[in-house]
Parts: C-alpha cells; sequence; structure tokens
C-alpha cells in the first residue's frame, strides 16, 4: 500500500518500477526517488527491531549519504514520517524579535509585511528575520511551516551565538542552517548557496533537528520527500528563525496538534 503511494506521489508506472527492480542498467531520476521507501523495507524484512527502531537508524543514515541535495528527492515512508513527527514541539513567533518592517499576528504564528514602514527599517538586517521562542540544545525537534505560493523566505535554524548584523550571510560558517526560496528557485543556505534543481518548491516546509546525530533537514510534506540536510556539529544551542524577503510572503507556523501522525 505504501509502495502504491510512492509510485503515485512520483508519477512512477508498474512498468518503471519493474525496470527499477530487475533491471542493472542505469535508473531515471523519478524512480531514484522511490529507492529510500525499497531499501526501508528491506532493512524491516531484515531486521528483529520494531518498525520505530528501524526508523531510528535509517532515517539519520540516509539523511548523511543525502546532504548534498544534487540528487532527486527522495521518499519518506510513512513509519518514518510518524518517527519524524513524533519530534513535533510548539512553536511560535518571538514577537520581540520581530523587525519593524514585519508584522506578527495576534497568535504568533503568522508573519508577513508590516502594512506601514517604520523609519527605522532601513537600519535592520537585510534579511529580515523572526526567532522562533524555544531553544534547542539536545534531543529532536520538528516543526511545519505553510509558505505562501509567492514571495521569497529563508527558514532554519540559528545559533544563540550567530551575528545579526545588517549584511550578516545566513550561511552554517556564521551559526545559520537554512533553507531559502528567490524568484529563482530553492536554495540550500551553504557559503556559496548551492541550487536545489531538482525540489519543487514545497507549499508545507518541514524541519526536523537532530542534536545527537548533527543533522537539520527540510521536507515537502504534502509529497512526504526529503528536500535538503546540512551536517554538523552545533557548538550552541539552536534556535528556530523565519527569514521573510518581500512582500508577497506569507508564513505560518503549523501548531504541533494539528499535524496527522
Amino acid at each position: 500500500m505504501e509502495l502504491r503511494k510512492a509510485q503515485e506521489s512520483n508519477s512512477v508506472s508498474d512498468e518503471e518500477l519493474k525496470k527499477l527492480l530487475y533491471s542493472r542498467g542505469p535508473k531515471r531520476s523519478k524512480l531514484a526517488s522511490i529507492l529510500p521507501l525499497l531499501e526501508f523495507v528491506t532493512w524491516s524484512l531484515l531486521s528483529e527491531d520494531t518498525e520505530e527502531a528501524v526508523s531510528m537508524r535509517w532515517l539519520p543514515t540516509k539523511q548523511k549519504a543525502w546532504r548534498t541535495g544534487s540528487g532527486s528527492p527522495r521518499y519518506i515512508p510513512d513509519s518514518v514520517w510518524q518517527w519524524i513527527r513524533s519530534a513535533a514541539v510548539s512553536v511560535q513567533l518571538d514577537v520581540g524579535t520581530s523587525p519593524s518592517r514585519l508584522s506578527v499576528s495576534s497568535d504568533r504564528l503568522q508573519v508577513q509585511e508590516a502594512l506601514v514602514r517604520s523609519a527605522l527599517a532601513s537600519r535592520e538586517p537585510e534579511w529580515p528575520y523572526v526567532l522562533g521562542d524555544v531553544t534547542i540544545a539536545a534531543g529532536r525537534h520538528y516543526w511545519e511551516v505553510e509558505v505562501s505560493p509567492k514571495g521569497g523566505w529563508r527558514i532554519g535554524v540559528m545559533s544563540e551565538s550567530a551575528p545579526r548584523g545588517r549584511r550578516s550571510p545566513m550561511s552554517p560558517e556564521r551559526g545559520y542552517w537554512a533553507l531559502w526560496r528567490s524568484s529563482s528557485g530553492l536554495w540550500a543556505g551553504t557559503e556559496e548557496p548551492a541550487k536545489l534543481h531538482r525540489a519543487a518548491a514545497p507549499r508545507l516546509l518541514g524541519v526536523y533537528v537532530d542534536v545527537g546525530e548533527g543533522q537539520v533537514s527540510f521536507y515537502d510534506v504534502e509529497r512526504s520527500v526529503h528536500i535538503y540536510t546540512f551536517s554538523d556539529t552545533f557548538g550552541r544551542r539552536l534556535v528556530p528563525v523565519f527569514g521573510h524577503l518581500d512582500r508577497d510572503t506569507v508564513l505560518r507556523i503549523r501548531p504541533a496538534h494539528t499535524m496527522k501522525m
């Protein structure tokens, strides 16, 4: 049943699946997207552990191999989604960190451009952002953000000690691990930004942080696929960051209790 779901999500026909399973030749990129599911099934069949235990080992192992994001987006099995979402935390926006050019909703879950811009806006960060109200020092943490179909954004986490100057680039070297979208597509915020050519801009973005494994990962929740993973060592506590790049952008955090497990 789950394999059928993966086939439909990635537009893979029965004939193409047979070629993937039995052919020794090169595989099409869209077929590669469901290979993780087949691998997970194999892990589960060969292991005497529960699905949760298999998910605990399978996810960080596969994401280390996927960290460059150079290949096709990879399908995430349902049981692994349950493991990821079991780390869901309630995140709200910290109004005290919001620049004057942005407006935070009364429930502190949504941010968009303010109707009236203050004269102070010219002295604020080049890429305005609002922080989340949780700090991450250990363990696993997961949240989801609804992003508008238009506009640009930068979403991820930052170190508490990261520079917040007006022209501070948002890269791991400066304490930022973020995915960003611009008019030219979807990018990973590495030192030299990496364009994710094969990843479609998500409408619902999942952010997963595993401090023990040293991973910050991003998912297209609606398509059940992995987009990108940063692998690093975090010397300081991390804070969720929600960057807002233009007037067409609306970001809304999905409450943890509304996520389907």
